[in-house]
């Protein structure tokens, strides 16, 4: 019996129980003569005896043999580039270095799962993509989470998720909650449409939030009544074209151009076409946006929002209030066109 036998076997006197592995586990599941490993000389007639020789002196040199845990004999083994010999039920005790960044198996505080890892220390509260040499990985509360499946936001894009691994080598189109994405090298890129595209792009420009992007419209479209129809004929797709592309229109523009924003952001999100007050007490046609949240009605109103504000009147935000409040319009709605 050789000296890495050997140990094993002082350990299997002593009893050391790691989780459910005991050291005889370990001693059976190394009993392998017949496997190699790539530290072994090509000339050996007994490659395994050899690479158990070699450990064993590593053990040796920093270890109190009569004491040495199967944990501690098994990261020996890793240092060497021994992993192929080490049990699978050890494989998450092995620690992946002190200056390693990324994902790997290990079992910390009792989990193990797939942990972020930064400079050689575990990351249990870590939110983001992390590296390991089998890919990209979204990582959740420091672990990867393996039941992601879609779209995931990760520095102001998103990008396409499958079980947990971005899919950077993945480029097509991808329905996501009812949508159609175009996704480049795991990123997306554009949709389905023309205007769903031109919504991505603004939507990628703003690092995809929805608030951002209502006033994108607010700071990038120039108000003009009639360069485009004022009864809503025009189609919600091409009043939303001409707003995100040509930068300006009236409030069917506005609130087409949202309505995009939003639907791609995968709001609940519909164009509202009705009246509102004017001065003088008539009716004026107008439209806004209703998004419902949490079982509530909100009302989006970027044109007016922006009406106020080129005006210099008192401050009005046009961003998710409720029917009714103080200030805003009284809105008489006729119709949803999307």
């Amino acid at each position: 019996m050789n000296a890495f036998r050997k140990t094993i076997a002082g350990l299997m006197s002593l009893g050391v129980i790691i989780g459910s592995v005991t050291a005889g586990t370990v001693a059976s599941a190394l009993d392998q003569s017949a496997i190699a490993s790539p530290v072994v000389s090509a000339q050996s007639a007994d490659p395994f005896t050899q690479a158990a020789d070699l450990v064993a002196a590593a053990v040796a040199e920093t270890l109190d043999l009569a004491n040495a845990t199967t944990i501690e004999i098994a990261n020996i083994m890793h240092q060497f580039g021994l992993d192929s010999l080490i049990p699978n039920a050890l494989a998450p005790y092995i620690h992946p270095g002190k200056n390693y960044t990324g994902v790997a198996y290990y079992n910390y505080n009792g989990e193990t799962a797939w942990w972020a890892f930064k400079n050689g220390e575990v990351q249990p509260k870590a939110n983001g993509f992390y590296d390991n040499q089998f890919g990209t990985w979204y990582v959740r509360n420091g672990k990867v989470d393996q039941s992601a499946t879609g779209l995931v936001l990760n520095s102001g894009s998103r990008w396409y998720v499958l079980e947990g691994k971005v899919q950077k080598n993945y480029s097509g189109m991808v329905t996501y909650k009812g949508i159609r994405y175009r996704v480049t090298d795991g990123r997306v890129t554009g949709g389905a449409t023309q205007v769903e595209t031109d919504a991505v792009k603004i939507l990628n420009s703003v690092g995809w939030d929805f608030k951002k992007a209502y006033y994108w419209t607010i700071n990038n479209i120039k108000y003009n009544k009639y360069i485009v129809p004022v009864d809503g004929s025009y189609g919600v797709s091409n009043y939303a074209i001409y707003g995100l592309e040509k930068k300006t229109g009236n409030c069917y523009t506005f609130s087409c151009s949202v309505y995009y924003l939003g639907r791609m952001c995968n709001e609940d999100i519909h164009v509202i076409k009705g009246t509102v007050p004017h001065v003088g007490g008539t009716q004026g046609a107008h439209s806004w946006n209703e998004v419902k949240r949490n079982g509530r009605t909100y009302v989006l109103d970027a044109q007016y929002e922006q009406q106020w504000r080129n005006r210099g009147r008192h401050p009005y935000s046009g961003w998710l209030f409720t029917y009714g409040t103080k200030g805003s319009l009284v809105y008489h709605k006729q119709s949803t066109l999307a």
